[in-house]
């Protein structure tokens, strides 16, 4: 017949927003898995057996759910060369905690405060020493 030519397949690239949570643990007991999120402001949560045996989810590795609903297991590598965190973190809305000081007694201060909803972090720089200057 006639020749065949090799060529790469077309290349895609991936647009979805997902909600995901890096796994820390999987644990099993009885019969039950629950995995255990890194983020520790995220409760351990149970998955059934059919996700179990289906996407073999591991620690290290992410639990994503799609849009749709659709829950699925992805592995590190392959999740963070394919998704970043959005800017918008997980919440609508942000809810900052106070600032804090992390570099004192300079003649810029460096102060963090963090969304408690999202972890969405945000840094600033004010002048002087004085550890007072805690202005929310």
């Amino acid at each position: 017949m006639g020749t065949t030519v090799k060529r790469e397949l077309p290349e895609y690239v991936c647009h979805k927003k997902v909600r995901a949570l890096k796994i820390k643990a999987v644990n099993a007991l009885n019969g039950n898995t629950t995995i255990v999120p890194e983020d520790e402001r995220y409760a351990p949560f149970n998955v059934d057996a059919d996700y179990v045996n289906k996407h073999r989810p591991i620690a290290g590795g992410y639990y994503v759910v799609y849009k749709d609903g659709y829950k699925s297991f992805s592995p590190a590598e392959a999740f963070e060369d394919g998704y970043t965190l959005s800017s918008e973190g997980s919440c609508k809305k942000h809810r900052y905690e106070r600032w804090v000081i992390v570099q004192p007694n300079s003649e810029l201060l460096k102060e963090v405060r963090r969304c408690v909803e999202c972890g969405k972090s945000q840094v600033r720089f004010v002048e002087g020493v004085d550890g007072n200057q805690n202005a929310d």
